[in-house]
């Protein structure tokens, strides 16, 4: 009897060794595992497709501005060209040749699918700015509060809660999800922290899993309105994204715009994006005009019309100063996105980086 068990009890260890080997040898390891380019402050992450061997980058739009690259290889792995050597002349398209350690090859081509040829201008004072490369999952309280729930059809989710709103990984991550039976979104803001006119707002981000209700925005509103109330204080959306849609929403809405329902000229527009991708979000908040961009190219221009009977028409508020609002909300019946699907959810919106410059 004790011979029997004996043998059993090694069969068992045999067995289980076998399955150790087997898991270790069925992982997948990719000769480039990461790559990231940076702009000074601003590290940029590849999304890396295994099968077709490329690595995009779809915020960066000017190879000259490149200053640092970064990657991760396999161990053992070498790659070549050095990418050391594109620093400041970085082309729309290059390969590189990553070799194993085993003297296998792969040929890797990056991407910068938002390349333009033309540098641009120089750019003002940085007034705000956040990479969110940090060690705490907290977004940092000197720049950011949490988004609260509130009767408005964007807020009715909102958490307040670092389990919606996070930094993981140098980005801040935004989640919409069903917990316990209840609804709970993300969002943080920089609400009497930090306020900007005369400034371009630009934000990185793109949105990882999309779901039916969910309501992912990049969005400004007044600190102190010229106006009061809404909309008669102002409301400009940089990015609003709905459900699985192919487009973006950005907006301005004033008293003008939404209670005279006047829209000549056009205050939104709806254009493409790099679906899956980084996107750079932008607008030129002055006080002669709101100009929409995405990746770099201008979508929209809203003039100030400068009407003689301005203090009653209300078509300008926007030489306020404003503060930013990222988020992920959920929808819902009788809401702009509509019913929620609980099966697609969690949503989730990254942000790589956010910075404001000054345009006076």
């Amino acid at each position: 009897m004790k011979r029997i068990i004996m043998i059993l009890q090694l069969a068992v260890l045999a067995l289980l060794c076998g399955c150790a080997e087997n898991d270790e040898t069925s992982r997948e390891h990719y000769p480039m595992e990461a790559f990231k380019l940076q702009i000074n402050n601003y590290v940029y992450h590849a999304e890396i497709d295994q099968s077709a061997h490329t690595a995009t980058i779809g915020a960066i739009q000017y190879g000259g501005q490149i200053t640092g690259v970064d990657y991760k290889l396999a161990a053992g792995a070498t790659i070549a060209p050095d990418p050391q050597q594109f620093v400041g002349k970085w082309p729309k398209s290059q390969q590189f040749t990553v070799t194993a350690a085993d003297g296998s090859t792969t040929v890797y081509t990056v991407v910068l699918s938002a390349y333009l040829a033309q540098e641009p201008e120089i750019e003002g004072e940085i007034l705000f700015e956040d990479d969110f490369d940090q060690e705490s999952r907290i977004p940092d309280p000197e720049k950011w509060s949490f988004c609260t729930a509130g009767s408005s059809a964007w807020a009715k989710y909102m958490s307040g809660s670092n389990d919606q709103a996070y930094v993981e990984d140098g980005m801040l991550v935004l989640k919409a999800e069903k917990v316990n039976g209840q609804y709970k979104a993300g969002g943080i803001q920089s609400i009497n922290k930090a306020w900007f006119k005369n400034a371009r707002i630009e934000v990185n981000a793109r949105f990882t899993k999309t779901a039916q209700g969910s309501w992912p925005a990049i969005w400004l509103m007044p600190q102190h309105p010229i106006y009061q109330g809404w909309p008669n204080g102002g409301e400009v959306d940089i990015m609003e994204y709905l459900n699985h849609d192919e487009i973006i929403y950005q907006t301005v809405h004033s008293h003008y715009t939404y209670d005279l329902k006047i829209t000549d000229p056009s205050n939104t527009v709806s254009p493409t994006f790099n679906i899956g991708e980084f996107n750079t979000y932008g607008v030129d908040l002055t006080d002669e005009n709101v100009i929409f961009r995405v990746n770099g190219v201008e979508t929209l221009s809203y003039p100030n019309l400068h009407l003689e009977n301005e203090a009653e028409m209300k078509q300008w508020p926007f030489s306020a100063d404003f503060y930013l609002i990222l988020n992920v909300a959920l929808g819902g019946e009788g809401t702009w996105p509509g019913t929620i699907i609980d099966s697609e959810l969690p949503a989730y919106m990254e942000v790589d980086w956010v910075r404001v410059t000054s345009l006076e």
